[in-house]
């Protein structure tokens, strides 16, 4: 499909204007459902360039449409745009006309998740989608309004709000909470003037304050805690495979698993998980000889 790449780029090119984009790529006739299907199968069946093409270009003015819906999110169109445009030609590749179902209807998918999946890289400057979780709920808030909803709605509705939400996303409230500030409190980069109205001025990194003037120090503990993570992999290498998955799910894992669920994992009870945890925790405090509070590390 890299050929196809020409087509949406030369269209989403070099222009600024979108007015200009949309005149261009609407030069470009819709297809009848019956053209789409014949080009379509002839696209299947001999994967010459021109079918694929014709495809890509008679849906582009969909794609502006489709990211019109996430302009509000401080993006350029045109960037939104091509990233849709990504997502049409995915969608082009793996459409298949004997489904029954317009190449758009399949292709908005691939649009939308294109487009997100560009909002979220790029939102902030601090990764925020680091698990399938957390993109779900990311991806939940850019939708349907959600973020008017969140910054308006207050006290107790808020509270209900973030419940639907967790439910529907299979996280907790907290999860939704923690991403909310995420989201809607946009990173700013260090250097950037410490007042909006003094761009002369300091820049944020210059006002901020450390408590800790023992530089040292601070280097010395940092040390200090790389070292007794060492010793704990060291440790966890030491323990039998069961035990050592308790430990890592339970401690170790950036959502930590029940004991319910490592029970219905390993096919042993919930309180047999939790025996099998003390012991296994007892047993990295007796290899590491007490060079570091195990649970306190884990912890960490």
């Amino acid at each position: 499909m890299t050929r196809i790449n020409d087509v949406a780029n030369k269209n989403a090119g070099p222009m600024d204007n979108i007015t200009e984009y949309f005149r261009s790529v609407s030069r470009f006739s819709i297809l009848s459902a019956e053209e789409e299907t014949r080009i379509a199968a002839l696209w299947i069946e001999t994967r010459e360039q021109k079918y694929a093409d014709k495809l890509v270009k008679s849906n582009l003015r969909f794609v502006v449409k489709v990211a019109m819906e996430y302009r509000k999110y401080g993006f350029r169109l045109l960037d939104l745009v091509q990233e849709g445009n990504l997502g049409l030609i995915r969608a082009v590749g793996n459409y298949d006309p004997a489904k029954g179902h317009r190449l758009i209807s399949y292709a908005v998918w691939w649009i939308k998740a294109y487009i997100q999946e560009y909002i979220l890289k790029n939102w902030s400057l601090v990764k925020i989608g680091t698990t399938q979780l957390q993109r779900r709920l990311f991806n939940h808030l850019l939708s349907s309004q959600k973020r008017l909803e969140v910054v308006t709605t207050a006290g107790a509705c808020r509270h209900n709000q973030r419940k639907v939400t967790a439910e529907k996303v299979g996280g907790t409230v907290k999860d939704v909470e923690d991403m909310e500030r995420r989201v809607f409190q946009r990173a700013s980069s260090l250097d950037a003037p410490a007042y909006a109205d003094a761009e002369d001025g300091p820049s944020i990194h210059e006002r901020l304050t450390c408590n800790d003037s023992d530089a040292e120090g601070m280097y010395a503990r940092k040390q200090c805690q790389a070292e007794r993570e060492k010793h704990i992999w060291r440790a966890l290498k030491e323990l039998p495979e069961r035990d050592r998955q308790i430990v890592m799910g339970r401690h170790l894992s950036q959502q930590p698993c029940t004991l319910r669920e490592l029970g219905e994992k390993l096919g042993v009870s919930k309180e047999r998980v939790r025996q099998i945890e003390a012991r296994a925790l007892l047993k990295l405090k007796d290899i590491i000889s007490g060079t570091c509070n195990v649970s306190e590390l884990l912890a960490a």
